[in-house]
Parts: structure tokens; sequence; C-alpha cells
């Protein structure tokens, strides 16, 4: 066994185009103006074009702990004895701040991004989520998201014996776009392939109107379709490869559908471009999708956001042939990362692996590394894994 590393934390630094350091000095003078002058309150911000540099703080295991962007932290972190992550968000940043950091939208509603909101998560003894509650920066409430059932065992959720998620509701407490506190509950059952895939989701809502999505699979088990019983502007179509991963995603009806493609050689991806839905802002008025051009052939760098690293970590299955640098190139897209899913699942050697056994993945943020020596570019060993959640949409 490796011994345990000593505590340590590490900083990485990006630029962007939006200068925040201004936004900062404008809050600070206007706090003071705001001390000798009670009736001067107002403040605002504005973007400017310009450098500014990301800071981030990693704990002695390696877990990112704090983003800090031109002297505002746009992102706090804790963790459990698992690993798990039960706190990510900004810390004290006013909503205009965050506004002007990351634009916003037709509405006037602030844009998805780094410091848009906190995440309280609590899980249990199995590592399953059972709760999380998404405030906005200043800790007004927005969504109560219930995985558990009650003391009856007939609440709001729950898992299935094999851990499958069956059932559970999203309680949006936000009236800020003049919509009221309402409760969605979504209802998923499964098909067995060589593991439980989803079939049929339904969902009831005390202010939408219901909903079903279905999910169609080829006789490999790969997924071929998904259909909207009530919006076929979301309906999907896919093609896969001998591996199952997703070369072409076409979005909406036949007549009008728009196409997203992906390079993929051996697992690894190298390309995607086409039309794709706007992970930013995905939705209009009228709820049916926003698409945007995409075309990234760059995926030696991946944004810290709310939503990566993730907030638990990962499983994987070993299969026969597998060892720790095989799983790790499959997991990471390095190999040279074995001995992280080594130390946290107390193994020592390949010798050690057995086919059907469950290893935990430790959370990573992923960076530009060479594997082959020298610069700092994407070396022989190291790729970006194929990510289904990509294609899918």
């Amino acid at each position: 066994m490796r011994p345990a590393k000593p505590h340590r934390s590490t900083r990485r630094i990006a630029t962007a185009v939006t200068r925040s350091r201004l936004h900062a000095l404008a809050v600070r003078v206007a706090q003071s103006s705001a001390l000798r002058n009670p009736t001067l309150t107002t403040t605002t911000y504005e973007t400017s074009q310009g450098q500014t540099t990301e800071v981030y703080s990693y704990d002695g295991l390696d877990r990112l702990v704090s983003v800090v962007r031109d002297g505002a932290q746009t992102d706090l972190r804790r963790y459990d004895l698992g690993g798990r992550v039960v706190r990510t968000g900004s810390n004290n940043l006013a909503n205009g701040y965050i506004a002007a950091l990351n634009g916003t939208g037709a509405g006037g509603q602030t844009l998805a991004g780094n410091g848009t909101e906190i995440r309280l998560n609590q899980y249990d003894l199995s590592g399953r989520l059972l709760h999380q509650r998404v405030t906005q920066p200043d800790g007004t409430l927005k969504t109560d998201i219930d995985y558990q059932q009650d003391a009856q065992g007939n609440g709001h959720g729950g898992y299935d014996a094999q851990g499958n998620l069956e059932t559970y509701t999203l309680t949006n407490h936000d009236t800020s776009n003049n919509q009221p506190v309402y409760t969605n509950t979504y209802t998923t059952s499964y098909t067995r392939f060589e593991a439980y895939k989803e079939n049929l989701i339904l969902g009831s809502s005390t202010h939408f109107e219901a909903g079903q999505t279905t999910h169609h699979y080829d006789v490999n088990g790969d997924l071929a379709s998904i259909t909207d019983q009530t919006k076929p502007e979301n309906n999907r179509s896919f093609i896969t490869d001998a591996q199952g991963h997703t070369l072409t995603t076409t979005f909406g009806t036949t007549q009008n559908g728009r196409t997203q493609r992906q390079f993929i050689v051996a697992g690894e991806v190298l390309g995607r471009y086409g039309e794709t839905i706007d992970a930013k802002n995905p939705r209009n008025g009228d709820g049916n999708p926003n698409y945007t051009m995409v075309a990234d052939f760059n995926f030696g760098y991946q944004a810290v956001s709310p939503n990566y690293p993730t907030a638990a970590p990962g499983r994987v299955t070993v299969n026969a042939g597998d060892t720790l640098r095989s799983i790790a190139r499959s997991a990471y897209g390095d190999e040279r990362l074995w001995y992280r899913i080594a130390d946290a699942n107390g193994i020592g050697s390949d010798a050690e692996l057995r086919p059907g056994q469950q290893l935990t993945l430790p959370n990573r943020v992923g960076s530009i590394g060479n594997s082959g020596g020298g610069g700092g570019s994407m070396g022989s060993s190291t790729y970006t894994p194929y990510d289904p959640v990509k294609s899918i949409g």
C-alpha cells in the first residue's frame, strides 16, 4: 500500500474575459459610503473586458475545497467522512454580483454558473442521496428535493432493493419569477439488460401538466431513442457504435431535428460538433429547447462548475482483465491516477481485483497533463473519457 499523503493545498490559475475584480471593489466602496451616509445603499455591478484569475484550493486528499475569483469566493465545498460533498456553492456573494458575473436570460433571470446557488446534501449509510436543499447565494430557499420514504415506507420517494431510484419529489420555493410554490413528483420504472436502465418516467405536479417520457433500446441494450408524450420537441434519437457510445444525437422531431456528432476512437472523445441544447439557458419561455452551435475539439481542460466535480464518488464494477491502470484510464482519462483508486479501496495491487467487485472512484478535477513527458499538453495515455450525458442531452 502507498503511504497516506501529507496534508497539502494546491492551486491552479485560469484566465477568462470577464473582469470581476472591479465588482468586488465597487462593493467595498459602497459599503464604506453607507456607513457615513445611510441613504447610500444601492450597489450596482457591471462587466468589462479584461483578464480575471481563479484560484482552486484542495485539501490533503486532493479534493476541491474552494474557488476564489479575483478575491470573491464563488465555491466553498465541505465533505463527509465518506468523501461525499455535503455543501457546495458561493460564500456570501451578493445576487447582483453573481448576475453580472454569469449574465441574465431574456426574462431577467440569472443564468446558471459559478456561485448561482448553494446546495446542501444528505446521504444514507449506503452513500445514496436522501435530500438536497438548494438556496440562493443570500440563503433564500429555492428548492427541496426528497429521495427518501417516510417512516411508514409510503412517503415521497425511495430506492428499490437494487438501489434504483424509483420516486422523488422536487418542491419549488422560489416565487421570484411569479411562479407559485409547487411540488413535482417523478416515478421511474426500469428494464433489465446487463444492468438496470430507465424505461418509463412519469411526472405529475401540483402546478404543471403531467408528462411521460419513454426510453427505447435496441437488442443490445443501447439507447436508441427517447420520446416525450406531451412535447415532441424533447424527442431524441441516437446512433451508436459497437460499444454503445453515442456518435450522433438528433434532437426534436424528424422534420426539424438538430444534430450533434461526436468523434470517438477507442472510447476516447476527440471532438464534438453540431447543434445541441444550450447548457446555460436550456429552455425558452414556451418550455421548448434552446439550441446552440458547438465545435469542441479541446478536451484537455474541464472548468469547475456547480456540477463538476460531482457531489459523490462514483462506482465501477470490475470486469475480467481489468487493471487499476485500465480502470483509471476509463474513468479519468489518465491511467497515472490508478493509485487514487487503490488508496480509496484499500487495494495494494492488481492481483486483489476480482470480476464483479465494486470499486469507489474518488472525485477529482481534470486538467491538462502530459503522460509522455515535457510540455503541458495531453499525452499518449491522457484523454477525456466518454460521457453519455453530453451526447444524450
